[in-house]
């Protein structure tokens, strides 16, 4: 899957070359709801932008083009009695759990939707929607399933007849999995949904015809592009993945080729994710505005002081403007001030990107580096001997030219103070960082290959011929082995003896000499497949070994480790010990531990060892539980 565009463009400045007449949608009224966990009283951190971050992102993500979000998304400010767009709606994660049916008392599965924090800033971001992930041509299944299709694409004959022409046609489309067909995977790389996930139900209602609705809506109008034809302009539906029932045709909940309003509507707490539909290539603007009716009476259960959320009778947002960009996209970059630095894939832990980032200090020594940004848990970054900030790999797995060949991201630094010199957090100061990824000639070899296994396919070096000598270097280059083949190429193996093993290096990086005159070296990086049935593990024994110690007696901690991979695995060690339920509070790298509690500390204490290998992945750990009693 291609990686996300991270070209940092403000919507302004986005030249897009028009397949069709500029078409603006405005989606107007929305309306969302509240989480029972989340009080809506003040003080309120609705947290819009994910667990921990308030404020829209200084970097946001310019495409997004994958991933899974409530794209549609709000909340209340109990302190400016406002209903607010959220600015930088959360990614979602769904998963399934079984949880007991309140009513039945019965076990049940049921689709968990869990927030987390993106990288989305709506007035800033466009949603790309292009490629085979996206684009579908309609079936005559198609058509008689989704009864909106027949008159949504469609085109105007010369006589004014408007003619049935959707089979064949094609469909920009994101789609969901259908829950009747769970062995094939429907998804599409973009997924989009709608949420009131943070409304709570008390302060929201709505009634008709004296039956409970939806009290939050998202209310959508198209605004037309005059001179057009409507059955000659794109248009956008949403429909859920549910079946229709036998013999009912499908329709959609939002048909931007209807001219009445449609709504969307939600009950406080829930969340929806829907497949979308967009029928010509071009750029939809869509406008989206939250609308919520307000519970005026105390709902059942509710405390005796309980009090109507805003004295309004029914509330709007401030209407904000969504970007979406069907088919190709042409970006207008805008300037910036950015450091920029090069790395080769598939480096080692450790590898230095570039030289460091030379940093004003001020008045203070002691800085704190941080990095930001899409992708940026693959790199770290640290303060060099002259305060300087140097950016290092910290997970080779994932740096891969093909999967992602640049990452955009933020190095921000503060130095723990403020203008008076007292404490402050706050960042200092920042500046674009520019990570280009190398790319290297590619070679794989199994984990665990025996001695002269070949490593990939020979290599073709220029002017090579029948008297070249290949030679290698770089680090780890002795677990491998090079010879000419029969046609003068290069062929790498693993040497006799040498132990390939993926949790001590997941990656190579090593030069392939020549010494034939106009002959280049070659960079390569070999990639170690892991075998993923490889289990390390740890045993924990204590003598004495009740569960139950008196204070004052000692206690010793033997820890055994099996099964690794290779005898020559680079482990490390450590012993913790905690109260059971609260964060690790000692951390000694020794083999063994012996402890005796005082009577002031009687309590049940965890003793946990764990391993992990040297380059950072923890293998295994496991715990004894000791009561530790008074005498």
């Amino acid at each position: 899957m291609k990686a996300l565009n991270e070209i940092p463009i403000n919507v302004r400045a986005v030249g897009i070359t028009m397949t069709l007449a500029a078409l603006v949608i405005a989606l107007l009224a929305v309306a969302m709801t509240a989480s029972p966990t989340m009080a809506q009283t003040p003080p309120y951190d609705p947290q819009p932008c994910g667990p921990g971050q308030k404020h829209v992102p200084s970097n946001p993500d310019a495409i997004i083009s994958e991933g899974h979000y409530a794209v549609f998304d709000g909340y209340w400010d109990s302190k400016d009695e406002t209903l607010e767009v959220n600015l930088c709606p959360p990614a979602v994660e769904h998963s399934k759990e079984t949880r007991t049916n309140p009513v039945t008392l019965l076990p049940e599965e049921v689709e968990v939707s869990t927030r987390s924090t993106s990288n989305v800033d709506i007035k800033r971001t466009v949603f790309h929607i292009n490629g085979s992930g996206f684009e579908h041509t309609l079936t005559a299944a198609d058509v008689e399933k989704y009864d909106f299709f027949k008159t949504g694409v469609s085109t105007t004959t010369s006589s004014g007849a408007t003619q049935d022409t959707a089979v064949g046609q094609t469909v920009w489309w994101l789609k969901v999995d259908d829950p009747d067909t769970e062995d094939v995977d429907e998804d599409s790389p973009l997924a989009m949904g709608y949420s009131a996930a943070l409304f709570e139900s008390q302060y929201w209602y709505r009634e008709e015809g004296g039956v409970e609705v939806e009290p939050l809506q998202y209310e959508f109008e198209v605004i037309r592009e005059p001179g057009i034809p409507i059955a000659e302009q794109g248009h956008v539906f949403a429909f859920d993945d549910e079946d229709p029932a036998p013999g009912a045709d499908k329709t959609a909940d939002w048909d931007s080729s209807e001219v009445d309003a449609n709504a969307l509507k939600l009950y406080p707490g829930n969340y929806h994710h829907y497949q979308w539909a967009f029928t010509k290539p071009g750029t939809y603007v869509i406008s989206v505005q939250l609308k919520g009716y307000v519970r005026k009476d105390a709902p059942a259960g509710a405390k005796k002081n309980w009090t109507p959320i805003t004295e309004k009778t029914v509330v709007t947002s401030e209407v904000e403007r969504y970007v979406f960009q069907i088919g190709p996209l042409t970006l207008n970059e805008e300037p910036a001030f950015v450091v920029e630095r090069s790395v080769e894939e598939h480096s080692a832990i450790k590898t230095l990107v570039g030289d460091p980032i030379p940093v004003y200090q001020g008045d203070e020594d002691d800085l704190t580096f941080t990095l930001s940004g899409r992708g940026h848990s693959v790199f770290g970054v640290e303060e060099d001997s002259n305060g300087n900030a140097q950016i290092k790999v910290i997970d080779s797995r994932h740096l891969d030219h093909d999967a992602r060949s640049e990452y955009r991201l933020t190095l921000s630094v503060r130095d723990n103070k403020d203008h008076e010199r007292n404490t402050d957090a706050a960042m200092d100061n920042s500046i674009a960082v520019k990570i280009n990824v190398t790319d290297l000639e590619e070679r794989s070899v199994a984990e665990n290959s025996v001695g002269g296994t070949l490593v990939g396919d020979p290599i073709a070096v220029a002017n090579a011929n029948t008297s070249t000598v290949y030679t290698l270097s770089g680090n780890g280059h002795g677990l491998f082995s090079v010879e000419r083949n029969s046609g003068n190429n290069a062929q790498i193996r693993v040497a006799p003896g040498g132990v390939i093993n993926y949790e001590d290096a997941p990656s190579y990086v090593l030069t392939l000499h020549a010494d034939t005159d106009g002959a280049e070296d070659v960079r390569i990086a070999i990639t170690v497949v892991d075998n993923p049935t490889e289990r390390l593990a740890v045993t924990l024994t204590a003598n004495p070994s009740s569960a139950t110690q008196t204070v004052g007696n000692s206690v010793v901690f033997t820890g055994t480790v099996t099964g690794a991979p290779v005898p020559t695995s680079r482990l490390k060690y450590s012993w913790v010990e905690r109260d059971r339920g609260t964060q690790i509070t000692e951390n000694r790298q020794i083999h063994s531990h012996s402890h005796t509690v005082s009577a002031a500390r009687a309590a049940t204490i965890e003793y946990q060892m764990r391993v992990w290998y040297q380059e950072g992945m923890e293998a295994d750990s496991n715990q004894i539980v000791i009561d530790w009693q008074a005498e």
